[in-house]
């Protein structure tokens, strides 16, 4: 027979090994960088895209059910616009009637937010519904400050839209009333104060004038004349100006110290006036106000306020007043107190400049009316006794009667606002009955488990994926070629719940015929340059199928014309006579020990071109009988009456008899069960038939998973080529034609098991 020289088809996946110069394959695999493809990929989820495909429905189904078992929720909100307006801080006219009338409403945003959840206006809104709610029913309420405006949202969420919009009106309206009632209550002790006031103004008064009438009887002067009248006017108006300095100062002081306690809370420094330092562009500015006030108050003794001429200075004077400020900022940001940048101490920053340039301002205008009260009053005094009494007492009545005239002013505002039940709050926008839930977000909740099942099914995929990996048996064509470097030659479908061994038909056109066939053609042309003419069929371990595939790939070379005869090696556990249904009393053994010639001990089986030299009797000692030159001249002469000859052996990993035939046949195909033979055995022997120069033209895999995920499944059930197979489409047409398959009725009898108790012999 040819002896090809041996080679190593494949990749390069392993290190190999140099023993006495023949290449060996390592018994360890090379553990390099895995470069994953897109093939790779969509490999993977192809193979598990049933397991994807259930993980995905039951995430899918878990968050229908989700949404089928939660309460709808409905939301409704309504806005309140409302009115924290007060004394404006550093205004130059202090009213304090006023200060009393907003103390109720100078609240900031987030105390009315505050305000809003506390229970009395809650409590206002359940008693409100209807019909009313309990406080156990009380739905979920959230109040907030739309950001940078004076509106206030408030928020309802309930299983109920009508009473998640009418308890949103509800509080509103709750909080409304509330405020009408503390504004009301705010102007009625307001009112009861300014009667109180009046009261006393109007004693004081009458007590001044019938002062100013016994005065005049006694005295016997009428009426001041005009020089008086108007000495007692400027001295008055002075005397007013100056008053109004004095408390605008206080104020302003009473602000500054409010602002500076919010400022020690951020940087200690700031309590400490700037002013305290002498600044000569401050002090000259200051010296420019007081110039200008003097001015100003000698204009009013000869012109009204809304004249031109004062008009033009009050002008001066507020530019003046720019300035100063401007130049307060500039030394509180220069005097080495500025600290890092924040949003609020800045601003409060700003406000105490502000506020400390008002009173420079104004405590420049006091020093600059002060001499001017006291040259009015020395003027004054210089009248006559009679006259500067009269003038006087004309003024107190007169004092008295503004003062008297203003309080009747306020109170008549004060007893407005206290029937016209004015509120500090509105109902901006009310609640509307919502027309969908908010909650559960349906779409949302699909979407996130239909996301969570794609990624969960992948990744228990991909885990799958890697067991199989960490997994060393055969598992597919692709990796037994990457793993071991030997080309598949062949993919044997298994059959599940089929105890028989399978026997082709010649007619046979079933998906199982058709893989022997393949197996066939890529046996006979493995290698052009060289054909082969004999070969020995071998696998790891046993109950891998290695006769079964003996015997149907010499039935597929007969069908195909060729001249075969099939030899049963394995003298230790023979097994082709019993699966022929032949007898195996002649055989090899007795050809080789002379009693009887070749010809005699082939029996015909019932294939056309096909003869089966069994084992005959088992001799003493298998290796020395498979190794003796009697046995390679048996074995020579055979090839020379056929045109194709297949040996059995028995496996190679652990017995050497297959090692001993190797080189009396021209290539070895090995058998391996899928998902059972290790690739670390198969390497072992490989490494054993190359040791004896043996020529590996490939493998066969046996008993590859006819699923969805099974390379042979998508070579044959979903390509083009299960239209030439007479392959039943549903699984129980499958499996009664692998049955009927199995039985093998050209033979007349069916198959036996196998000697070595696994039955179906890998198939």
């Amino acid at each position: 027979m040819n002896q090809p020289e041996p080679r190593n088809q494949g990749t390069n996946s392993y290190l190999p090994a140099q023993v006495e110069g023949t290449q060996l394959y390592a018994e360890q695999p090379y553990y390099g960088a895995e470069v994953w493809t897109v093939a790779d990929v969509l490999s993977v989820l192809r193979r598990y895209a049933l397991l994807i495909g259930v993980v995905f429905a039951a995430c899918v189904g878990a968050a229908y059910i989700y949404n089928a078992r939660q309460t709808p929720i409905y939301s409704a909100s309504a806005d309140i616009l409302v009115d924290v307006g007060g004394t404006t801080q550093g205004s130059s006219e202090v009213d304090p009637v006023a200060e009393m009338l907003n103390a109720g409403r100078a609240r900031s945003i987030q105390t009315q937010v505050e305000v809003l959840k506390r229970r009395p206006i809650v409590e206002a809104a359940l008693k409100s519904m209807k019909p009313p709610l309990s406080r156990k029913r009380k739905p979920d309420l959230k109040v907030e400050n739309i950001k940078d405006t004076d509106i206030i949202r408030v928020t309802v969420e309930d299983p109920s839209p009508k009473v998640a919009a009418g308890f949103a009106n509800a509080v509103a309206n709750a909080y409304i009333a509330k405020s009408q009632a503390s504004n009301r209550r705010s102007a009625t002790v307001t009112r009861v104060f300014l009667e109180q006031q009046l009261a006393d103004k109007k004693r004081e008064l009458d007590e001044a004038t019938n002062r100013l009438k016994s005065y005049k009887e006694t005295s016997g002067i009428a009426s001041l004349d005009a020089e008086t009248t108007g000495r007692m006017q400027r001295l008055a108006a002075t005397e007013d100006q100056l008053a109004s300095a004095q408390t605008q100062v206080r104020s302003i002081e009473a602000q500054l110290r409010a602002v500076r306690a919010q400022l020690s809370t951020a940087e200690q420094t700031y309590l400490a006036s700037t002013s305290s330092s002498v600044d000569p562009v401050v002090t000259s500015m200051e010296g420019t106000i007081a110039t200008l006030e003097v001015q100003r108050a000698g204009l009013l003794r000869e012109f009204q306020p809304t004249a031109p001429e004062v008009q033009a200075l009050d002008d001066q004077i507020a530019e003046a007043r720019k300035t100063l400020q401007a130049r307060v900022r500039q030394r509180m940001t220069t005097s080495g107190q500025t600290v890092a940048a924040n949003p609020m101490r800045m601003a409060l920053m700003q406000q105490v400049a502000d506020l400390e340039a008002q009173a420079d301002a104004q405590q420049a205008r006091i020093r600059a009316l002060e001499p001017m009260v006291r040259a009015e009053r020395r003027a004054v005094s210089e009248l006559p006794e009679r006259e500067r009494r009269l003038a006087a007492l004309t003024r107190d009545v007169a004092n008295l009667e503004q003062a008297y005239t203003t309080l009747q002013a306020k109170h008549q505002e004060v007893s407005v606002m206290e029937q016209a039940k004015l509120a500090s709050a509105s109902l901006l926008e009310p609640a509307e009955v919502p027309g969908a839930p908010i909650k559960p977000r349906k779409g949302l909740n699909l979407a996130v488990g239909a996301l969570m099942g794609l990624m969960l099914g992948t990744m228990l995929a991909f885990f799958l994926d890697m067991l199989e990996k960490a997994d060393d048996s055969v598992k597919s064509p692709d990796e037994a070629e990457r793993a071991l470097g030997l080309p598949v030659l062949g993919v044997i479908p298994g059959l599940p719940r089929s105890p028989q061994r399978l026997l082709i038909g010649s007619n046979d056109n079933s998906i199982i015929a058709e893989s022997f066939r393949l197996l066939r053609s890529n046996v006979r042309f493995s290698n052009p340059d060289q054909p082969l003419r004999s070969i020995m069929v071998t696998s790891a371990a046993s109950g891998e199928g290695k006769t079964t595939v003996a015997a149907n790939l010499a039935i597929a070379l007969a069908a195909n014309g060729l001249r075969v005869i099939l030899v049963d090696c394995d003298l230790r556990r023979a097994s082709l006579a019993k699966l022929f249904g032949v007898e195996n009393s002649r055989g090899l053994t007795s050809v080789v020990v002379g009693e009887m010639p070749i010809e005699e001990a082939l029996q015909q089986v019932q294939r056309e071109n096909l003869r089966l030299l069994a084992t005959g009797p088992t001799p003493p000692n298998p290796v020395e009988f498979l190794d003796s030159q009697r046995c390679h001249e048996v074995l020579k002469e055979l090839s020379g009456m056929a045109d194709f000859v297949i040996l059995d052996t028995p496996p190679a990993s652990f017995l050497t008899d297959a090692t001993v035939l190797c080189p009396q046949v021209d290539g070895v195909l090995i058998v391996a069960r899928t998902r059972q033979t290790k690739q670390a055995a198969i390497r072992r022997v490989m490494n054993q038939l190359l040791m004896t120069k043996g020529n590996l033209v490939g493998m066969c895999l046996n008993r590859m998973p006819m699923s969805g995920h099974g390379y042979y499944y998508n070579y044959y059930m979903y390509g083009d080529y299960r239209a030439y197979c007479d392959q039943p489409r549903s699984r129980k047409g499958r499996r009664r034609e692998a049955l009927r398959a199995t039985r093998a009725p050209e033979l007349g009898r069916e198959g036996q098991d196998s000697k070595d108790g696994r039955g179906h012999a890998g198939l």
